[in-house]
């Protein structure tokens, strides 16, 4: 009897840990990717493109995935999400860094 509740239950821990390795993938993190928007120029999707700026030098911000801006002392929540990018702009709307969370 208990052979056959250790063998459903080892069954199911590997089926679980198979599909956790699957979905979350290892090493991965959520600015992994986006390293190279660093240096160039954010615009809002509200906002007009800046004049002057080559197109390859703009990141909309449609073009990221989940984010958050931050710009100089803005104020932000605390709160730590592992799927949302944090992307850091300066006064002149250049991202100078990336972060999880």
């Amino acid at each position: 009897m208990y052979t056959k509740i250790t063998a459903k239950l080892f069954f199911i821990l590997l089926l679980v840990s198979f599909v956790l390795s699957i979905v979350i993938p290892q090493g991965e993190t959520c600015k992994d990717g986006y390293e190279s928007v660093i240096g160039k120029t954010y615009v809002s999707d509200n906002k007009p493109d800046p004049q002057g700026v080559p197109l390859s030098q703009l990141v909309h911000q449609r073009e990221l995935p989940y984010h958050r801006a931050l710009y100089p002392n803005s104020i932000t929540t605390m709160d730590y999400r592992s799927d949302r990018l944090n992307v850091y702009i300066d006064y002149t709307n250049k991202i100078t860094k990336l972060t999880c969370g």
